[in-house]
């Protein structure tokens, strides 16, 4: 052996050298001759690779409950939900029976003459807004809004209120209420008592103490859910007649499958991955035939059974054993431990597909998902959600001011720019049942809008106050840039030119719906010598602007029956296409020095000459 080394050693020394510089190149990869290899940044290939993911399990809980028929039936893990939803099911009837004694009582009767006509307005007020109320939750307390409840929700709502709120004694009302023949009856009668202690709480109590019973629910909200089920449940003679014991899992994590970029911002000086809108929620829960297969231990065990017990009864209180366990793991933290080692799985991966060290993962909450939600889910902007706007703006405004990190500062910024956009696709009704677009202008202008009548301070705000001036150089006034996230359209690009056509959407309405002007003299709203007479568009400006022949008294028609304001404005306007059209050419022109003379040369052509001159196409 050493005779065969000593023999061929600098073969042998060759071979090893040839290998070691092999391995050598692959590892440093010089000029990426063995290609880049995998490599992701925080970018939509990230994003992309994160949602083929699905979901992610973080947390797993094993347990076993016991149900009931008569538990399934009644549906008891719902309690809080019944109360939460009654209590505010109240509140909303509160406030709708207000709204219709605004509109059909306390307006007519401010513009009647004298006080015969008032108490002619005040029972034919009291007749129609009964009449709207009636016919609105008729429709309604089917459970479109409420769709846990029955189909009586409304009368048992009434039932409570007016035993535990108006102190009426409930026996006399149930018998009524039972009868599909007297229910109508009852639920009239019972709305006019609601009706009339509303009017007399706002003829007694001062503005603020108003206001605080308006926002009330129940006094009594604890006990709601007992007479709920008090007065719907089946009778049930034998309840305990069918008992199952139910033994299954929960999952919970995280679901990654409706991921965008935006819910993604990568602190690269911190190493910080901030995921919005990404929470902790159950994505599976079961109860398998076989919970232990090895040792035949069963998902259900039935340990009481009546002699009345059927098939549909059995998967009834299966159904429930499957709520009840995902309600145990609930109440275990389940939700808790899925984001504590969520955020410790979460830094591993995605310190692996950024191919950089992640220092931590920080949740943060979709504020733009839930408050559209809250906002939209019936299609409509409200009276009472044009307040819970203002607060929305309010608390974004603060994230934004109070905020140090950049990173943070531009995602709140984003998401309250896209929830502007998304409300800005709905109407505000209004007391009397029209509607307005929601925009900037009917926003801001709401309270000063949203009455039949307008002072003459008032109108002034609405037509001088509140109308842009348009500039020549920026068109769009300079205060503009404080708001422009109202005025995003649908590709995420500011547009300028949105406020002329959002301030004659509001003049619009203010014409239809007959505004009277209060002052020396009632005048009904007239729009004409206010709205803007221009509206122009992102791509009309650019295609103007490039155009070799600029001819500015083309821009608008005849201005001979045009006020001096809108006069104004297209002077500006015409002005601001000029300066865009004098820019456009200054950058599609070039002067070259040639023999002591500035010529004027086509940039686009010098540029066509060059690269043919090199072989370019």
């Amino acid at each position: 052996m050493i005779t065969l080394i000593s023999k061929y050693w600098k073969v042998i020394l060759d071979a090893i050298l040839i290998v070691a510089l092999i391995v050598l190149v692959f590892i440093w990869n010089p000029f990426n001759v063995f290609g880049k290899g995998i490599e992701f940044k925080p970018t939509t290939n990230m994003v992309m690779e994160v949602k083929k993911i699905g979901e992610l399990v973080t947390a797993q809980y094993y347990g076993e409950v016991v149900a009931s028929l008569g538990e399934a039936r009644l549906n008891l893990l719902k309690e809080d939900d019944l109360a939460d939803k009654g209590d505010l099911y109240y509140q909303k009837l509160k406030e709708d029976i207000f709204q219709s004694y605004e509109e059909f009582v306390l307006i007519p009767v401010s513009k009647a003459k004298n006080n015969r006509k008032r108490k002619q307005a005040e029972r034919q007020g009291r007749r129609d807004a009964l009449k709207k109320i009636e016919e609105e939750y008729g429709r309604e307390y089917s459970g479109s809004k409420f769709e846990t409840f029955l189909n009586d929700t409304l009368d048992i709502i009434l039932l409570f209120a007016v035993e535990r709120e108006i102190s009426e004694p409930v026996s006399e009302n149930l018998n009524q209420f039972k009868k599909e023949k007297k229910r109508e009856k009852f639920r009239t009668k019972r709305l006019e008592n609601l009706y009339d202690e509303i009017v007399l709480k706002h003829a007694t109590l001062d503005t603020s103490e108003f206001r605080i019973y308006r926002n009330q629910g129940f006094s009594d909200r604890s006990n709601f859910s007992s007479f709920y089920y008090n007065i719907t449940e089946e009778e049930i003679k034998n309840r305990e007649q069918l008992a199952m014991i139910g033994r299954g899992s929960v999952k919970a994590g995280f679901n990654f499958s409706t991921l965008t970029e935006r819910n993604f911002r990568f602190d690269e000086s911190k190493n910080i991955l901030h995921i919005f809108g990404v929470t902790p929620t159950i994505l599976n829960y079961d109860i398998n035939p076989w919970f232990i297969p090895q040792q035949a231990v069963p998902g259900f065990d039935i340990v009481q059974s009546g002699r009345k017990a059927n098939f549909l009864d059995a998967v009834k209180v299966k159904s429930y054993c499957r709520d009840k366990l995902k309600a145990s793991a609930l109440e275990a933290g389940i939700l808790e431990e899925a984001q504590r080692y969520g955020e410790e799985v979460m830094k591993s991966f995605f310190s692996l597909i950024l191919d950089r060290e992640v220092m931590e993962v920080r949740f943060h909450d979709d504020l733009e998902k839930e408050y559209y939600d809250q906002i939209a889910s019936d299609g409509i902007i409200d009276y009472a959600e044009m307040t819970f706007i203002n607060v929305i703006e309010k608390e974004y405004r603060h994230k934004i001011d109070t905020t140090k990190r950049e990173i943070l500062k531009s995602a709140y910024e984003i998401q309250f720019q896209d929830l502007l956009f998304k409300l800005c696709q709905l109407n505000i009704r209004m007391k009397d049942s029209t509607e307005v677009p929601f925009n900037y202008f009917t926003y801001q202008l709401f309270p000063i809008i949203r009455d039949s009548v307008i002072s003459e301070k008032n109108y002034s705000k609405v037509t001088s106050e509140a109308r842009w001036a348009v500039s020549d150089s920026t068109f769009a006034p300079p205060a503009f840039d404080t708001v422009k996230h109202w005025f995003v359209n649908k590709s995420e690009i500011v547009n300028p030119y949105q406020f002329t056509e959002d301030y004659n959407v509001m003049l619009q309405f203010l014409e239809k719906r007959n505004l009277i002007i209060l002052g020396s003299d009632t005048a009904k709203f007239n729009s004409e010598s206010i709205k803007y007479v221009i509206s122009p568009t992102i791509a009309f400006v650019d295609s103007i602007s490039q155009v070799d022949t600029l001819n500015l008294e083309e821009i608008h028609p005849s201005e001979n029956t045009l006020s001096a304001l809108q006069k104004t404005d297209i002077h500006n306007y015409r002005a601001y296409l000029k300066n865009k059209h004098r820019a456009y050419s200054e950058k599609s022109w070039v002067y070259k020095w040639r023999d002591k003379v500035n010529t004027k040369v086509d940039l686009k052509k010098l540029q066509t000459d060059i690269s043919a001159k090199v072989g370019l196409k």
